[in-house]
């Protein structure tokens, strides 16, 4: 089973308690995956009723959330590449 950390509420479950959050993906890092779910044209929520970029904002989360680079690219990208087998051979 895998956990989506996409959209509003994949920020806000991440970001309520960041002690917590930080041990959760690394506790599960390899069954997690990252979706911004944004539809704003810009990096800065144009064209949103929100008026932010929930791409920029999650992503700046895991930035501080996990500093490890090979772990945050695990979140960010390679298990969904795992999980939709596009993983190149």
């Amino acid at each position: 089973m895998y956990g989506d950390l996409s959209a509003d509420s994949g920020l806000n479950a991440l970001t309520r308690d960041a002690g917590f959050a930080r041990g959760f993906l690394m506790r599960h890092s390899q069954k997690l995956v990252w979706g911004s779910d944004c539809a704003c044209h810009d990096g800065r929520g144009g064209g949103t009723a929100e008026g932010y970029c929930i791409a920029a904002r999650s992503l700046a989360a895991l930035r501080e959330l996990v500093p490890d680079a090979k772990i945050r690219s695990q979140i960010l990208y390679k298990n969904t590449r795992k999980l939709l087998r596009l993983e190149s051979a």
